[in-house]
């Protein structure tokens, strides 16, 4: 059985007990426990169904059970449990990498468990003797090391935290005589930990952690508590002391950015393409002539410091376009968007990332890892490079380490360019030291958390074995629909404000849920109305978007709003109302040819071809150079059977090179009405030999027509005739 089957009973059973489907959730579960029986689990089944019926029996008795809520509640409870625990014994049977450690973990825990213990007295000691902890040999060193590696899969690996290991590991993430980055490390593994495998201590710790700890501490739990909650929303309700935990925090402020952080991030894919297929290739056309412009292989001269080239934004500048997608992707920078991604993901191959751990690691200037990359470098650059890296906005976590395994190879050429853009990196960022300590706190834990929800991504999107991983980014992640953050975190800006993205970004889906909370929330502005109209006509939704454009035409008639609500009327094949509208919106723009376009093809649609030929007419007189507007005019004048008159309009169309494959088509059935059947046949052949035209969509488009020929005399079995003779010359 495959990861992805186990997965997906267990994401059907939750769904059934989350909708208080018991009887159909039982069954399932049984279903689900069948796949490799276990006796514990068949008995537990047993028990919860018998459980089950007794209510269900009592309950048809008529008997006033004031228990039967509470008890019911506790089996809901409890069939949660067992899923959890049936999709947990499924998937170690899987033999995959995490289950292989998960196996090695259960083995070490008790050791592991003893170690952090010892290191735990170790610290206290050291509280009274600061100077023990220094005189720790580097053996001692590099086996405490070792025990955060082995902390961190523990963590991680465990389903059901104890009562000891909570308190354990509570007093380790906030312990400050613990090495920040090993207390970030070791929070990340829980939240991964909460993520993978539902446990109410668990989500205690991160709300815990969230509240008491310190800057890249609590970030970190805050991100892990979040993804959680989203996951576990379904069965919060089953535990109140979780919800009372929750209703205390006051993350407000840092809520309503990670929505935006992760809408970002589901968004990572899309801009890496655009970025590889738009901006890049325009870059790269540009790259010989700024090379040869720009002297680039004098730019850094041996014995004096480079300045800025001042013909290099000159150069830029002359390409409009690459300018603006150059500003653009700056400013996307600045707003948090993932630019990197795409750059490095190819430099995630080093036997560094082929360790889980070292995904979630904090970048810091004293990793031993980042010591051995820099092995052989000069002083200066070596500590002017990992204190602006360590202090850098611009790259997560993951992508520094990348970034430093890869220096050696760099020439050096490239080395002492990076040098100078260090140095002035350090110096804008002492600036900014220097302003409000809040504001640049705040600011400090965004990075943390920005930079966090990237390393993750990069994790379940990038790691050699990501396949066996259930990745969190592969979720909706649409908070706005979760009870918890309904109940708890949301409120009209942080709404406002995620809408506001979706919208932009072209997720239509999600703005149209968030469009109608807030409308049922009694936000009633035109532009509420105007933009929810415009997400439901995206999905399709047209009676619900004519219902919000009439709304918010209730504020303003206006030639967009009519236009929008005239566009839907067609397509719900109202085309009398779409009339209407159309009209509407000509009189407000009397000279909008592209309105008087509109109504001469509503008037085609429904069928009024001798209207809609007038309107065509008018058009024709206001752009006589548009060929475009003969095409409706030859075919309106073939539908009323003026077929000389249409005869000279298709010839012009034809002869201006710029007919398609319907209009000769169309042509094809003039031709034929005319009595012209061999000439027609050719044209029929010259439809279907273009470009965009097969012969299976000619078949659907004659479908379509055979209504006309059929008026004009022509028999159905000649129209079957002439589909086998097509036939026969195409082979």
């Amino acid at each position: 059985m495959k990861f992805k089957h186990i997965t997906q009973k267990y994401n059907t059973i939750n769904k059934l007990l989350s909708s208080q489907q018991i009887a159909e959730a039982l069954g399932n579960l049984k279903e689900f426990v069948e796949l490799k029986p276990n006796d514990d689990f068949i008995f537990s089944l047993e028990k919860n169904k018998t459980t089950y019926e007794q209510i269900l029996k009592y309950m048809l008795k008529g008997v006033d059970d004031p228990q039967r809520a509470s008890i019911q509640i506790k089996l809901i409870k409890s069939l949660f449990e067992l899923n959890d625990k049936i999709k947990e014994y499924h998937l170690e049977q899987i033999n995959s990498e995490l289950y292989t450690l998960k196996k090695e973990v259960k083995n070490r825990s008790k050791l592991i468990l003893q170690k952090l213990k010892d290191i735990q007295k170790a610290k206290k000691l050291s509280d009274d003797i600061p100077e023990l902890l220094s005189l720790l040999s580097d053996e001692e060193e590099k086996e405490t090391n070792l025990f955060h590696k082995e902390f961190f899969y523990m963590l991680w690996l465990t389903d059901n935290l104890s009562e000891e290991e909570f308190e354990l590991t509570k007093y380790y993430l906030t312990a400050e005589n613990h090495e920040w980055y090993d207390r970030a490390l070791i929070v990340s593994a829980l939240g991964l930990s909460s993520m993978r495998y539902f446990c109410p201590l668990k989500i205690k710790l991160l709300i815990y952690i969230t509240q008491k700890s310190v800057t890249q501490i609590s970030e970190r739990a805050f991100i892990g508590l979040m993804f959680s909650l989203y996951i576990y929303d379904n069965r919060l309700y089953l535990y109140p002391e979780i919800l009372k935990e929750i209703k205390k925090l006051s993350v407000e402020q840092f809520v309503q950015f990670f929505i935006i952080q992760i809408i970002k991030a589901k968004d990572t894919e899309k801009f890496t393409k655009k970025f590889r297929d738009e901006i890049m290739p325009d870059i790269m056309k540009h790259a010989p002539d700024i090379q040869q412009k720009l002297d680039l292989d004098n730019i850094l001269p041996d014995d004096t410091e480079e300045a800025q080239n001042p013909n290099w934004r000159k150069i830029i500048e002359q390409d409009h376009s690459l300018m603006d997608k150059l500003e653009e992707l700056s400013k996307l920078q600045m707003e948090g968007t993932d630019v990197f991604m795409g750059t490095f993901a190819m430099l995630k191959n080093f036997p560094f990332f082929q360790h889980i751990h070292n995904w979630f690691i904090p970048f810091y200037k004293e990793n031993e890892i980042v010591s051995e990359a820099l092995d052989g470098e000069n002083k200066e650059f070596k500590d002017t490079f990992l204190l602006a890296l360590e202090k850098s906005g611009h790259m997560c976590n993951s992508d520094k380490y990348s970034f430093c395994l890869n220096v050696k190879i760099l020439p050096d050429a490239q080395k002492k360019m990076m040098l100078n853009m260090f140095k002035q990196e350090l110096e804008s960022i002492n600036e900014i030291n220097e302003d409000d300590d809040m504001l640049n706190h705040t600011l400090i834990s965004k990075r943390i958390i920005t930079h966090h929800i990237q390393d993750i991504y990069r994790f379940f999107k990038l790691y050699s074995k990501k396949d066996e991983y259930d990745d969190i980014f592969s979720y909706k992640l649409d908070f706005h629909n979760k009870s918890f953050f309904r109940k708890y975190f949301q409120n009209k800006d942080i709404l406002i404000k995620a809408v506001d993205f979706y919208f932009d970004n072209g997720h239509f889906e999600q703005a149209h849920d968030i469009y109608n909370i807030l409308i049922e929330e009694n936000v009633h502005t035109p532009i509420i109305f105007e933009k929810a109209g415009y997400t439901a006509q995206q999905m399709g939704l047209y009676k619900e978007a004519i219902e919000l454009y009439k709304k918010s035409e209730l504020f303003e008639s206006t030639v967009w709003i009519n236009l929008k609500i005239a566009h839907c009327c067609i397509k719900l094949g109202l085309y009398d109302e779409a009339l209407i509208y159309f009209n509407e919106a000509g009189r407000q723009a009397p000279d909008d040819l592209k309105i008087q376009l509109h109504i001469a093809n509503a008037y085609l649609s429904k069928g009024d071809a001798e209207t809609a030929l007038n309107y065509y007419y008018k058009l024709e007189l206001l752009a006589a150079s548009n060929i475009k507007v003969l095409r409706p005019i030859s075919w309106c004048l073939f539908v009323m059977g003026r077929f000389e008159e249409a005869e000279k309009y298709f010839t012009t169309l034809l002869n201006s090179q710029q007919a398609n494959k319907y209009d000769l088509m169309n042509y094809a059935h003039l031709l034929w009405c005319k009595g012209n059947t061999e000439e027609a046949c050719n044209y029929y052949l010259k439809s279907i030999k273009q470009k965009d035209n097969s012969l299976d969509d000619f078949l659907k488009s004659l479908s379509l027509d055979k209504k006309y020929l059929i008026a004009f005399g022509i028999k159905e079995e000649d129209i079957l005739n002439m589909i086998e003779y097509i036939k026969i010359l195409m082979n």
